[in-house]
């Protein structure tokens, strides 16, 4: 695996690769692929399969990620009733606060706290208003 300086080396150059390759080399480059795609079908499916495998996996891995944030950060409704449907309110708009910060989706918000999706994009737009 590469060092995050080295990813950053490796982008740069192929950035400067990229703006300053002419186009009949492009246009060589991509005849190039597109025989090189065609001659070796069973190469391409395996790449592909495994692209998708680690794209899957970087995904569970940032959503684990995510929800030990949660845990650690996150805290319950209390179960007890508030002494008013505005405490309440305010309870579930914080937590939703939190949550949004953590960069939960407004679903998972949603789940949650135990509301809709449209009432956690409400509450979120009604803070970015203030």
């Amino acid at each position: 695996m590469l060092s995050e300086q080295a990813k950053e080396a490796k982008r740069e150059y192929y950035r400067k690769y990229k703006s300053s390759i002419s186009d009949e080399a492009k246009e060589a480059r991509n005849a190039y692929q597109r025989q090189w795609r065609r001659n070796n079908p069973d190469k391409l499916k395996e790449y592909n399969r495994e692209y998708w495998e680690r794209k899957a996996e970087q995904s569970l891995s940032k959503q684990g990620a995510l929800d030990r944030a949660i845990q650690r950060e996150y805290v319950e409704v209390p179960i007890c009733e508030p002494a008013d449907n505005d405490d309440l309110k305010e309870i579930i708009q914080q937590q939703a606060y939190r949550l949004h910060d953590l960069g939960c989706s407004l679903r998972a918000i949603g789940k949650q706290l135990g509301i809709s999706h449209m009432m956690a994009s409400r509450i979120i737009k009604d803070r970015k208003a203030l």
